[in-house]
C-alpha cells in the first residue's frame, strides 16, 4: 500500500479538466478555460457500461466547433 495521498479536488490535463472525488466516485468536468478551446460543444462519446480503465486511458471525447478534447482517466476505474 502506498503512503502517496490522493487529492480530493482539483485540475489536470493542462487545466483544461477539473476533478472532484467523494468516497469512490470521481466527477470529471471541463474547465472554462477548455470550454472556450472547444466552442460550442458537438458531441461527446463515452465508453459502454461495464468498460475497464487504467490510470492514463482516453475514456472520453469531447468534440467542439473548434476542436477535440481527450480526456484521460487519472486513476483506474470502471
Amino acid at each position: 500500500m502506498s503512503d502517496t495521498k490522493i487529492p480530493k479536488e482539483g485540475e489536470f490535463d493542462q487545466g483544461r479538466l477539473w476533478f472532484s472525488r467523494r468516497g469512490n466516485v470521481l466527477t470529471i468536468g471541463l474547465t472554462s478555460r477548455a470550454i472556450e478551446t472547444l466552442g460550442d460543444l458537438e458531441a461527446i462519446d463515452v465508453p459502454e457500461e461495464g468498460d475497464h480503465f487504467n490510470a492514463g486511458d482516453d475514456f472520453v471525447t469531447v468534440e467542439g466547433n473548434r476542436g477535440s478534447i481527450e480526456v484521460s482517466l487519472p486513476t483506474k476505474g470502471l
